[in-house]
């Protein structure tokens, strides 16, 4: 299920590199989730929540380095799913995101977003389909020293994130 709080994370030397949050309406398991529960679980002890829709927002944010200046970055996604059935989640979702990377030849930033659905849908018991389609754009600025002379221009890019997954647990008897 989407945990609500926050999490730190620190490099080797104890110096915060990200800070993390997460936050949702409901504690509503995915179909991939609930199906690694329900291979512990009876099945109908608890129930699907086939109710309203669920909100959610997750996002990341830290510092970089290559050993020279600084840099930072943030993503920020946010979004709803409903049950529409006991097998099948379906969602729409919403990124945005920011990178700044500074360097001692240059330095390149830039801000983007992608959008798009996505779908859980149980397989069986043990196992889950997963799959999103998300569509974007980013615009950048980037600047390069070279020579001793300053060069520097903007460029966007479109952007295209298609992803499909099966997940679940697994139990053989092969040994």
């Amino acid at each position: 299920a989407r945990q609500n709080g926050v999490q730190i994370q620190a490099d080797a030397d104890g110096a915060v590199s990200a800070i993390g949050f997460a936050a949702s309406t409901k504690d509503q398991l995915t179909p991939a989730e609930d199906a690694l529960t329900r291979a512990t679980e009876a099945r109908g002890a608890a129930g699907s929540d086939t109710g309203g829709v669920n909100f959610w927002i997750d996002g990341k944010a830290g510092l970089h380095s290559s050993g020279g200046a600084i840099g930072n970055f943030a993503v920020v996604t946010l979004g709803g799913d409903k049950m529409v059935s006991d097998r099948v989640l379906l969602g729409f979702a919403l990124e945005g995101d920011w990178l700044t990377a500074p360097a001692t030849t240059g330095d390149i930033s830039g801000f983007g977003f992608l959008t798009g659905p996505y779908v859980s849908v149980e397989l069986g018991n043990n196992i889950a389909f997963n799959a999103h389609a998300l569509i974007g754009r980013s615009w950048n600025s980037q600047t390069s020293i070279q020579s001793g002379a300053t060069y520097s221009g903007n460029f966007a890019t479109n952007r295209l994130d298609l992803g499909a997954s099966l997940s679940g647990e697994f139990v053989t008897d092969l040994l």
